[in-house]
């Protein structure tokens, strides 16, 4: 029974549906090409969003960044000796 119905929808709906290319009426025509219209049709369109915000710094950078100083602080020591203070 409910196939029957479903069925029977599916057809009223596929012959009665206006497809949306086809447009017989000449007022809604000249109201898709109305530039008045199209200008407040962009209007309603919301802002694009922002953009994301960069992603913070990441635990393996820093250490990163520690040994990368401390190979610098080798070189110097190898280059110059060991400093001395006082």
């Amino acid at each position: 029974m409910s196939a029957v119905v479903l069925i029977t929808l599916a057809i009223a709906c596929s012959v009665l549906a206006r497809p949306l290319s086809v447009i017989d009426d000449q007022e809604e025509q000249e109201l898709l090409t109305d530039p008045h219209f199209a200008g407040w049709l962009q209007a309603q369109e919301p802002p694009p969003p922002p953009p994301p915000p960069p992603p913070p710094p990441s635990a393996s950078r820093s250490w990163n960044n520690i040994f990368r100083f401390m190979a610098r602080l080798n070189d110097y020591y190898v280059l110059f000796g060991r400093a001395r203070f006082g």
